[in-house]
């Protein structure tokens, strides 16, 4: 038995004919919330994503006592890595005033990164499911994330219109859509993601590689995963065109340098293939947060409406990295604080933190207080005092920043 999903697993709205509108939850260094309820428990901060698949996280489905079942390990030919096949069988989550059927979607393993996000009461990712019936409009300028049964969507006069190309192999929800924008005068298509901030590379990408060698700041970071340490590269690049439109200013890239490791029989569904070949990349909210966005799934169609607000994301710390100043990332992971990247070179370097290594504190509090209070504040701290534990025991250390 595969674990592919059907269409008819996977139900949203049900006959619903009214518009459903939810507050969106910017946070600068993690992406787009939305509070949902899982069978009425909580409620949960979900991401919003169209790289991937719904799933929620082993924790979720534990508190809420969630029913699942086993579709086993398959090879998936599409992402060339293997699928997780833990499914939901008897869950619903509540958006607002909308009732979405989960059963279907995906559990994360407990040994995935994504299953970890450091901020309260993360639920996982609503994903490409949730943009196939009816307009989806992520709304920027007011906070809001739009459920509309309606298609009849009228643009407005700048809007840009791109098309939504999808990927012609695999079951229906495996399509997932694609927008195709031109970096460095070069084309290419690059899936949409409202968790990640910078143009993600496809690890074997010739574009991005292209990039990067010519960018004239690039940093190379050791990432940590429960597999063993990638090595991944940021920069920025210039001259981005969406549509028929110039974009101002500059934008981060990122890709990895090395494959990342993939366990036989734990790994999960991969959110973006090492080695597809349908799509060069993702595009994040550096570039996708200067719009409000209307999505029709059926019609093959996106409009980029630019907003008049102010950016989303904070001018005090370095364009796509915001722990660049200090050179670390702090993450969650199975319920503790962990480092998981550290930059070459970097302050958190020279201190002696490494990928891995467990995270007792970051200035007396535990990570998720220090998202919060990047977050709330977009103000990059001018000392970081960092306890941290590896092989060789307790760490107590005082980082300044280094200059942008």
């Amino acid at each position: 038995m595969t674990g592919s999903v059907r269409a008819q697993d996977f139900q949203i709205g049900g006959d619903e004919q009214t518009e459903t509108s939810v507050p969106l939850e910017f946070r600068p260094s993690l992406g787009l919330f939305v509070l949902g309820y899982v069978n009425g428990r909580r409620p949960y901060r979900f991401s919003i994503s169209l790289v991937t698949h719904t799933s929620l996280t082993p924790a979720v489905v534990m508190d809420a006592g969630l029913a699942t079942r086993d579709r086993g390990v398959t090879r998936d030919g599409d992402t060339n890595g293997f699928e997780q096949n833990r499914q939901l069988t008897d869950a619903t989550l509540r958006l607002g005033d909308r009732q979405i059927s989960l059963n279907g979607g995906y559990v994360f393993p407990d040994d995935d990164i994504a299953a970890h996000t450091p901020v309260r009461n993360y639920g996982g990712i609503l994903g490409v499911e949730i943009f196939r019936e009816g307009m989806v409009s992520v709304d920027l300028s007011h906070d809001r994330l739009v459920l509309s049964p309606h298609t009849d969507i009228v643009p407005a006069p700048n809007a840009i219109e791109l098309s939504l190309a999808q990927n012609a192999t695999g079951a229906e929800l495996d399509r997932l859509p694609a927008v195709t924008l031109s970096l460095g005068g070069q084309s290419s298509r690059f899936r949409m993601a409202f968790f990640t901030n910078s143009v993600s590379f496809q690890q074997d990408s010739r574009l991005g590689q292209d990039l990067l060698d010519k960018s004239p700041h690039r940093i190379t970071f050791r990432d940590w995963t429960p597999n063993g340490i990638v090595r991944s590269q940021s920069g920025t690049a210039v001259s981005l065109r969406i549509g028929d439109q110039q974009a101002r200013g500059s934008v981060g890239i990122s890709r990895y340098l090395d494959t990342p490791p993939i366990p036989i029989k734990t790994s999960p569904r991969r959110l973006l293939s090492a080695r597809e070949s349908s799509a060069d990349g993702v595009v994040g909210l550096r570039v996708l947060g200067a719009f409000d966005i209307n999505i029709d799934n059926s019609a093959g169609k996106m409009w980029l409406t630019p907003r008049d607000k102010k950016p989303l994301f904070c001018s005090s710390v370095s364009q796509g990295n915001l722990h660049g100043t200090t050179g670390f990332t702090p993450w969650i992971y199975k319920g503790q604080g962990m480092v998981r990247e550290v930059a070459e070179g970097s302050p958190a370097e020279a201190a002696g933190i490494e990928p891995g290594d467990q995270i007792i504190s970051i200035d007396d509090a535990d990570v998720p207080a220090y998202y919060d209070h990047l977050d709330a504040t977009c103000l990059a701290p001018a000392l970081v005092k960092v306890v941290f534990h590896n092989a060789s025991g307790d760490h107590s250390v005082v980082l300044t920043p280094a200059v942008p």
